[in-house]
């Protein structure tokens, strides 16, 4: 219920003309994101995703926040926080730092990548590891793209 209650308000969201202005789709740390320029430094991104297999399915939500650094040249470098969940009845949840760094190719094409510097695992089962530079995340419906480098693009709308 309050994965649809999330949807709900972010469909409401992206059909008020005021919020479209900063507005983007992209993917961040495998997720497909929706992504809204909070101000000139902070972005926040909201990524939701199925994963079907082995006669399991699950819908995983990602949320994530970048604070912009200073730029050097063209390239814009970010940190982050982040947190994912698969929703399970026996979910697996991810909480994490990033370093980023992105750059324009093209009006409103932004490609780059993050890298994963800290992230804490727990498992439905209770169990919990936490990474430094290493592979993060491996859980139903979340990806096991939660290693070190991970790419990220953003289309502006």
């Amino acid at each position: 219920m309050k994965k649809i209650a999330l949807m709900l308000v972010a469909v409401v969201l992206v059909t008020s003309g005021a919020f479209a202005a900063g507005l983007s789709v992209g993917t961040a740390l495998g997720f497909p994101t929706l992504q809204y320029s909070l101000n000139k430094d902070l972005t926040g991104q909201l990524g939701a995703m199925y994963a079907s297999g082995g006669g399991a399915s699950s819908t995983a939500i990602l949320v994530k926040v970048d604070y912009k650094l200073e730029k050097v040249g063209e390239a814009q470098p970010n940190v982050g926080v982040f947190y994912a969940t698969n929703g399970a009845t026996t979910a697996t949840t991810s909480f994490g730092i990033t370093y980023g760094i992105g750059a324009m190719v093209a009006p409103n094409l932004s490609l780059g990548a993050d890298i994963v510097l800290v992230n804490s695992v727990t498992t439905g089962g209770g169990a919990s590891a936490t990474g430094i530079l290493g592979p993060g995340l491996v859980g139903a419906g979340i990806p096991a793209a939660f290693n070190t480098v991970t790419l990220a693009a953003s289309y502006s709308l």
